[in-house]
């Protein structure tokens, strides 16, 4: 039996794609900001460039080893990312009135 406000609808499908494509979006910024090409980028995750990019696009989900080291090579933190990742996104979906 499954508790009330847990099942998944297509309104909290929408709230977690829009969560992570917020996430790969801000480590993409991190990445341009810091003026590091994804060629470099991939080398120094050990990728290739093509994987990288199926990272960042989103047809590939980040593993959670690729993420971290990806956060560490901008020197960013994780947690933060995701804060500002759902801080985004809730905007977002607030203002498209998915969630109020």
């Amino acid at each position: 039996m499954k508790k009330e406000g847990y099942e998944v609808n297509e309104k909290n499908r929408r709230v977690i794609d829009e969560f992570i494509m917020r996430i790969r979006k801000n480590v993409v910024e991190g990445r341009e900001k810091r003026n590091i090409q994804q060629k470099e980028m991939a080398q120094r995750l050990k990728l290739s460039q093509s994987t990288l990019s199926r990272y960042e696009t989103g047809e590939r989900s980040f593993s959670r080893e690729i993420f971290c080291d990806y956060c560490a090579e901008l020197e960013m933190n994780p947690v933060d990312i995701f804060k500002e990742a759902i801080e985004k996104a809730v905007a977002v979906l607030r203002k498209g009135g998915i969630i109020l």
